[in-house]
Parts: C-alpha cells; sequence; structure tokens
C-alpha cells in the first residue's frame, strides 16, 4: 500500500472512488489484494496468499484516505481563492470586467496566443493553402468525374440505337478503374457500360463543393485575421490548465503565463525564472485536422453553399480522367512485366501514385498535362505512358529516354532567323487509313490522317525540369534526344548538369517540340548570329563555339559572330610579333635573332627557332593548312613538370611536294584538336603551358603563340609559310591582307 500512496501523493488526491476503495480493501469475497509488486495498484489475482488481510490495516487505511478528501476540499477552496485573485489582476492587465475566472482566462490566453503568432505563422499559411488546394483538386474531379459518367451514359444510351460512333473517337483508350471504357471492336463495337451511380457522384460533387466554399471562408478570415486562431490557441490552453491535478504546479503555471505576457517586447519575450516556469512551456500541439474542424464550426453557419459555375467541357472531364487515373494498368503493361520487362508490378504501382502526385502537387505541371490530354483525344495508350515515363523518370533521377522519338522523323537544327533555338521536333504523327468505306461496304482511298497525340509534351517537359536540382536530368534528356535523332555527338567535357544549365526545352502547347538556349545563358549572348554560317550542326565541334559555351557556364558575356577566321597560312588573324624585352621585335622572329651568344659567326646573336605571334590567353589558335594533328606535351627528364613548349599541336602537312610539320606551343591542355583537320580549323586555345608563364611573369616576353615549322625534318623559317610575309622591323605584314 505505500507503493500506491507514493503514487498518489504527487497528484491532489487518491483517484481510487469510494466504491473502488471498498471493493478493492473491503470486499471479503475478493481475493485480489494489494500485491508487494511495485508495478500493480490492486493485488494479485494468481496469488490469493499475497494479499494484507489485517483488519485495524484496512480501518487506518480508509481514515487516512477520508482525511485526504477533507484535504481535498480545502485544496479546492483554496484554488477557487488564488483564481478569484488572479481574475482581479486579468482584469487589471487587460483593462476589463469579467463575470468569473474562467471569462477572464479565455480572453487573457487569446491575448496571449497573439504573442506566440510567430510561431505558427507559418504553418498555418502552409495549412491554408494546402486545404485550399485541395479542396480545389477534389471538387475539380469530383466534376469532371460526374461530366464523364454522364457523358458515358448518354452516349451509351444513343449508342444503343446504332446512330452514333463518338464514344470511341472520343474517349479513346482510356481506362478507369481498370475498366476500358469502349470495347476492342468487333461488328458491333461494343461499348463497356461502366455502371456508376450518378446521384451518388452528384452528391459527391456537392459535398466536395460544400468543403470548397468552406476552404475559401477559412482562407479569408485567417487571411484578414487570427482572432479565429486565437480562439483555437485560448481553447487549448484553457484545456491544459484543467488536465493538471497538481494545484501548486497549475497555479504557478498560469503565474508564469502572467509574467511572460507582462515582459513581451515585440516578438523578444523574456521567459520566467522562477520553478514553475518549465510547467508553462506549453506548445499547442499542431493538427491540421483539428484545426479546420475547429475553424468550420465556428464558420458553417452563415455560408452559402450555392454552386453557380458550369461542369467542364467534355474534352477537359476526359483530360482530367486521365490524368486521375495515371496509375491504373492496362493490359499492356501488365503483360510487360509478366515477360520481365518492367520492374514488379508493386514498384510500378507505387511509382505511377508517386507520379500523379507529383503532378497534381505542381499546378503548372497539371495545366499543362491536362492541356496535353486534351490535345491527345481520342487518349492512346502512348499519349498516356509518355506522360508517366517522362515524370517517373524525372521522379527516380533517370533521363527520360522517350521510346516514341523514332516515329517522329521531322526536324530542323538551329537557324539563322530564330538562331536561340537550337533543334526543332515535329511532334504530328500521320497515319495512313485503309479502312474507309462507303454505307454500300466499298472502299475508298486511302488518306493520311494527323494525330495530334503529342501536342504540348514539351510543356510537360519544360515543368519538370524547371528547378536547378533537376539540371542534371534534364541535361541528360536532352543530350539523348539530340545524340538519337542526329548524327551530333556531344563531347563528354560538357556534364549533363551543364548542358540542363544550357538549354531547356521549349515549344509550348503547339505541334513542335524544341530543344533551346535557356534564360541563364541567354543573359551571357550578345549576338546568336553564327559567323560561319553553321547553325546547330557546329555547336558541339567546332571549338571556337564549345569554348563560347564553357564561357557561358563560366558567367562571361560571348558572341558568336565576332570570330573572325586567319587567312590560309596564318595561325592567328592579322599575325603581329611579339616583341622580346631584351631584343625588341627582332627577337620574336626566326633565327639568330635575340641578344645573347651561341649562333655560330655571331657570338653576340642567340637562336630563336620559330615565331612568336601576339595572342592572348584563351584566344583560338588556327590551322595554318591542311594535316594531320596530334596534341602533344613536353615535360622534363623525370616527366613529373611541363616544361619548354608545354601543351602544343603537331601538325604534318603535304606542300608543294615537300612534308611540312608546324608546331603551335604554349597552349592549354584542353580542347586540343587531333585527327585530320582543314585550313582554318580552331586546333586549340592559347594558354602559358611550357615555359611562358615564367617568362611573363619575369617581364621577359608577353602572351604569345610561338610557331616552329618543319620542312623533310629540318626547321626552317616560318615566315616563308605565312599567307604575307611579316617585316621584321615592323613585326607586321609588308602589305594589308586581303583574304576573307
Amino acid at each position: 500500500y505505500n507503493n500506491y500512496q507514493n503514487r498518489v501523493n504527487q497528484y491532489s488526491r487518491a483517484y481510487l472512488t469510494t466504491d473502488e476503495f471498498y471493493k478493492r480493501f473491503r470486499d471479503p469475497k475478493i481475493h485480489r489484494r494489494y500485491a508487494s509488486s511495485k508495478n500493480s495498484l490492486g493485488g494479485n489475482e494468481t496469488n490469493e496468499e499475497d494479499c494484507h488481510c489485517n483488519i485495524s490495516s484496512d480501518l487506518l487505511i480508509y481514515k487516512l484516505w477520508y482525511d485526504d478528501a477533507l484535504r481535498e476540499m480545502g485544496r479546492r477552496a483554496l484554488l477557487n481563492f488564488y483564481e478569484g485573485l488572479f481574475e482581479k489582476k486579468l482584469e487589471k492587465l487587460l483593462n476589463k470586467s469579467f463575470p468569473n475566472f474562467k471569462e477572464a482566462q479565455k480572453a487573457f490566453y487569446k491575448e496571449y496566443g497573439k504573442i506566440k503568432d510567430n510561431e505558427y505563422r507559418q504553418q498555418i499559411s502552409n495549412m491554408i493553402s494546402n486545404d485550399l488546394y485541395q479542396s480545389q483538386l477534389e471538387f475539380g474531379k469530383a466534376k469532371s468525374y460526374y461530366r464523364f459518367f454522364d457523358y458515358v451514359k448518354t452516349q451509351n444510351d444513343i449508342y444503343s440505337q446504332k446512330s452514333s460512333y463518338r464514344m470511341k473517337d472520343m474517349v479513346g483508350d482510356l481506362v478507369v478503374s481498370g475498366m476500358p471504357i469502349r470495347g476492342r471492336g468487333g461488328r458491333d463495337r461494343k461499348i463497356y457500360n461502366i455502371t456508376s451511380d450518378l446521384n451518388s457522384l452528384s452528391n459527391n460533387m456537392e459535398n466536395s463543393h460544400k468543403e470548397l466554399v468552406i476552404s475559401r471562408k477559412i482562407s479569408a478570415e485567417l487571411g484578414r485575421n487570427r482572432s479565429l486562431f486565437y480562439d483555437y490557441l485560448s481553447e487549448k490552453y484553457v484545456e491544459h490548465y484543467n488536465n493538471e491535478n497538481n494545484y501548486e504546479y497549475r497555479l504557478g503555471a498560469f503565474n508564469g503565463y502572467i509574467e511572460h505576457y507582462q515582459n513581451r517586447v515585440g516578438y523578444h519575450v523574456k521567459l520566467p525564472t522562477h520553478s514553475y516556469g518549465k510547467y508553462m512551456l506549453f506548445k499547442v500541439p499542431f493538427n491540421e485536422n483539428e484545426l479546420r474542424a475547429f475553424f468550420k464550426k465556428r464558420l458553417e453557419k452563415n455560408v452559402d453553399y450555392t454552386y453557380r459555375g458550369s461542369l467542364p467541357t467534355i474534352e477537359t472531364a476526359i483530360a482530367n480522367v486521365a490524368l486521375f487515373e495515371l496509375d491504373e494498368f492496362n493490359s499492356r503493361e501488365l503483360s510487360l512485366i509478366h515477360f520481365n520487362r518492367l520492374k514488379d508490378k508493386e514498384h510500378k504501382k507505387r511509382l505511377y501514385g508517386e507520379i500523379k502526385q507529383a503532378v497534381l502537387n505542381k499546378k503548372t505541371l497539371r495545366n499543362a498535362v491536362i492541356q496535353y490530354f486534351k490535345n491527345a483525344i481520342p487518349i492512346d495508350h502512348n499519349a498516356i505512358q509518355s506522360v508517366k515515363d517522362a515524370v517517373g523518370s524525372r521522379l527516380e533521377n533517370k533521363p527520360f529516354l522517350w521510346n516514341e522519338l523514332d516515329k517522329m522523323p521531322y526536324f530542323k537544327f538551329q537557324n539563322v532567323t530564330n538562331p536561340n533555338v537550337l533543334f526543332t521536333l515535329d511532334l504530328k504523327v500521320k497515319v495512313i487509313n485503309n479502312s474507309r468505306r462507303t454505307s454500300g461496304g466499298r472502299r475508298l482511298p486511302s488518306s493520311i490522317i494527323e494525330y495530334n497525340k503529342y501536342k504540348g509534351i514539351a510543356d510537360v517537359l519544360k515543368y519538370i525540369y524547371n528547378v536547378e536540382k533537376y539540371w542534371h536530368v534534364e541535361g541528360a534528356t536532352i543530350r539523348h534526344f539530340l545524340e538519337s535523332k542526329t548524327n551530333v555527338k556531344i563531347p563528354g567535357s560538357l556534364s549533363n548538369y551543364d548542358l540542363g544549365k544550357l538549354f531547356d526545352f521549349g515549344g509550348g502547347n503547339s505541334n513542335t517540340l524544341t530543344i533551346q538556349f535557356s534564360d541563364y545563358a541567354k543573359k551571357y549572348i550578345t549576338n546568336f548570329q553564327h559567323y560561319d554560317g553553321k547553325y546547330g550542326t557546329s555547336l558541339f565541334t567546332d571549338l571556337v563555339k564549345l569554348k563560347k559555351l564553357y564561357d557561358i557556364l563560366k558567367e562571361r558575356p560571348v558572341d558568336f559572330s565576332n570570330n573572325k577566321k586567319p587567312c590560309i597560312g596564318d595561325p592567328v588573324p592579322n599575325p603581329e610579333i611579339a616583341p622580346q624585352k631584351n631584343s625588341g621585335v627582332a627577337g620574336g622572329m626566326y633565327g639568330c635573332t635575340r641578344n645573347g651568344s651561341g649562333c655560330i659567326g655571331q657570338l653576340s646573336k642567340k637562336y630563336h627557332g620559330g615565331m612568336d605571334f601576339k595572342a592572348h590567353y584563351g584566344q583560338p589558335i588556327f590551322a595554318m593548312y591542311d594535316g594531320d594533328a596530334k596534341s602533344l606535351t613536353q615535360y622534363n627528364k623525370k616527366g613529373t613538370s611541363v616544361v619548354g613548349a608545354g601543351h602544343y599541336v603537331e601538325i604534318t602537312s603535304t606542300i608543294n611536294g615537300k612534308t611540312v610539320k608546324a608546331l603551335y606551343f604554349h597552349l592549354m591542355k584542353n580542347n586540343r584538336k587531333s585527327g585530320k583537320v582543314k585550313a582554318g580549323d580552331v586546333i586549340g586555345y592559347l594558354g602559358d603551358s611550357g615555359n611562358l608563364k615564367t617568362a611573363i611573369k619575369q617581364g621577359y616576353a608577353e602572351s604569345h603563340l610561338h610557331v616552329k615549322v618543319k620542312e623533310n625534318g629540318s626547321a626552317v623559317n616560318p615566315n616563308n609559310y605565312l599567307s604575307n610575309k611579316i617585316n621584321p622591323k615592323t613585326g607586321r605584314y609588308n602589305y594589308p591582307s586581303n583574304c576573307k
């Protein structure tokens, strides 16, 4: 009994009633007695020996209980006394009079809730918007299903009289609740009669409209003020107060709330420091269902539920039904599962449920999908499957490998009239119809039927990738589309994330799908017109254009029209000698031109084995002649560092029957050309590799391209192979260049 008494003493009184007390301790027919077990409150039914049968002890226990009940009456009177004091304190604090403590307490907690408003502001806002969104969605769904099934019933009635085939033409292969709406053909082309209680659907539409009206009312009320929410908080605080059995804690905590309110400064409130402060740190649990029920009960009395709108068109209704039925399986999918061409059925069902939620939760995407289904009427399996595959691949972070691409043979590359669009794909599908017959059964000539079943898919793709975290998936999809439909090979140095950053899907609600420069890329492109007139096909193969894509990724402005090519025989446009510190312009020419030593017969001169042409870091370098290119690097003897020529390209050409090798030094390591090249092709970009970086740093030279030429294995003057000869005194052409 001591164990029981110790547990009771932490509350205001023992919670056993008189009857419970008597039955447990006095009834001789009851063998259960209070056990010695610490976990028991009433004895052990299986062990009759484990009881306390001392009569005097039982009487003493009863007396203690009775005394405790008397003390509880005194405690209650004391509680009422303190609540009366609190009532007067609240009247002074709130400058109002109240009929009793309960009313004063509710008014105070309502005011107190205002200083806690910031804690719930975002949750309230999310709840209102989510509730309104869900109500709108459910009402739209209810209207569409009612309109759809009403149409089905009407068409079945008409069809039974064999006067209309419109049902087949309108709903296509649409499957609802696992059953096709129309049959698979045959003499009577039977339409499956889906039995659905229109009255039930009508009631559902009416109820969902009421929920929408009340959601709008809640949104409007809480949008203007929070009074309704403060009433809810007050109710929960009062409930928490009344549920505290220990009166000392109850009164101490309430006094703490008053202190908390008095010490407020805006949203920054100093908490009480006394020992009761910990009992007042009650946070109202945010239960959306309970909160909505509270708001609804307060607001639903004076609400007009009359619906004055109209039902959707049958095209919109069918599109909505197709959207809501996305997670249904049809016979084709089940057969693919059977032959292990899809993952397990449960995985697909789970994934398709996620697809539907992903579409429904994003208004712009939902509208795009509905518009797509409206365009695709009569809806067929491939139209629905395309949305499943597109959104599902995004959910699984995989590229959208659209298997319908091979059915669309017509596409265009970027062109001069719209150069910001890289690629345009015609989405129309043309089918030859051989089944046309007269009423007498005579076959009519074949006709071409044009279907718009993929019209608008561009908008779907646009909206599923419109967040940066999906750019890598969008880039992988763009890579697949371009490489599947064209011979363009996108270099691996452009990652999928880079492609998603540079390009977007476009085309809108039309019969074309485009891949175009993204809004991000457009900010850095000053001119889309290509300098060589080659649009689209050369964007990923021309090193100059490719570098411009890298520059865009580094947020550098680019101009696709400003890359002038040099004359044949020149490595850069309008070549000019880069002077050397101690030898001037002559030091950049070929031969014994530099101050120093080592030249035979010219003891004060130093040999220079090529020509140095002015060029800035990152400038494109061009092939002087047609030939075979190799990308090479000069290392030190240990092979640990790049020295001398650095990263360079060697091009072997046949000129006038001679084998001529031209070497282009100090290039960047990446984006160097190898294999067959044509004169004027970009073979790399100037860097500062080899000894150039040190020479520039020490002031001996400026940024330049060093060109070395070998004729049948022996070094010769590169000036012999330039389009126009360089004047060694001026370092420039003797005559202005006349090539284009």
